[in-house]
């Protein structure tokens, strides 16, 4: 609910703001509204919600629209100014560090995708410095694939398999990606740029965009389990995220000590070991020989 009324006077930028975001929340989540539709949703006056839109409006948030038919008054009497969300007022770039792929999305302010690359690791084990190079290399080729100069990015957001603190450092030795905690990533996205780079763990994100857009819209209380490599889980109580002790909130690694499960091994890690396994049973059959390449995973 916004509020239209300040206390004393230190508190009327904040309470700008406020009534501001309260707006911008509105008008995100619809094609366009009226005044009216605005004061509904906000519970601002009249006044105020034209006032806000205009200050959203000189900050290029907003713009003015024609009003549908359906919408303008069958009698007398000036129609209710209506506004739209202008998401392409600046571009946001998500990018998923993962061990054995490297994806980045170009988004607007709505999250609607502008453009994607994506780039396999070459190697089993891949070095950090490499995954990074091949993320600067994908953020500049969905720039220019989307047409955006880099400096409409507002931010850019980084996904890790690996527990994060505040800052954005990854906090623990990483056994999919190693010397992930060795590196500002931070630092090393954002070197010559005017972006901000937020470092999250990917199940954090994960669940966070599951409220925002997902399953978990609306509520205050959710839990994601995210199954790739291995599995993590991101956890919202009261509305905020759980991070728990050196971010360690919704790690399962505890799960290689409970008997009949005995690792944290996702779905990728679940396909990949079935994978050898049914290639080096096939080499074994095919070679008949002990000593046939492969034929180790098979025993």
């Amino acid at each position: 609910m916004a509020i239209e009324r300040a206390t004393h006077p230190a508190g009327v930028p904040l309470i700008r703001r406020l009534n501001g975001a309260a707006v911008l929340e509105a008008l995100r989540n619809a094609p366009s509204l009226t005044a009216s539709e605005i004061m509904t949703a906000t519970g601002l006056s009249r006044v105020s919600a034209h006032a806000v839109c205009d200050d959203l409006m000189a900050q290029g948030l907003v713009r003015e629209v024609e009003a549908t038919p359906s919408r303008v008054p069958s009698g007398l009497g000036r129609p209710s100014r209506t506004y739209a969300f202008e998401a392409r007022a600046g571009l946001v770039v998500g990018v998923d560090l993962a061990a054995k792929a490297v994806t980045v999305h170009l988004c607007d302010l709505r999250g609607e995708a502008v453009s994607t690359a994506s780039r396999i690791a070459p190697r089993r084990h891949p070095r950090v410095t490499g995954l990074v190079e091949g993320a600067k290399e994908l953020i500049d080729r969905v720039l220019a694939e989307g047409g955006v100069e880099p400096e409409r990015v507002l931010a850019v957001a980084v996904g890790v398999p690996a527990p994060v603190d505040r800052t954005g450092r990854v906090l623990w030795p990483n056994t999919d990606i190693p010397g992930l905690d060795d590196i500002d990533l931070r630092a090393a996205l954002g070197a010559g740029r005017t972006w901000p780079v937020l470092v999250e763990n990917d199940a954090n994100l994960a669940i966070l965009g599951e409220r925002w857009k997902g399953a978990a819209s609306g509520s205050d209380h959710a839990v994601m389990i995210l199954s790739g490599n291995g599995l993590g889980a991101g956890i919202v109580e009261e509305g905020r995220l759980m991070r728990g002790f050196r971010g360690a909130a919704g790690e399962l690694h505890m799960l290689s000590m409970v008997e009949g499960v005995g690792d944290a091994g996702g779905s990728t890690f679940l396909a990949r070991t079935l994978g050898l396994q049914a290639v080096a049973q096939y080499l074994l059959h095919k070679a008949g020989q002990k000593d046939a390449p492969g034929a180790r995973i098979a025993e």
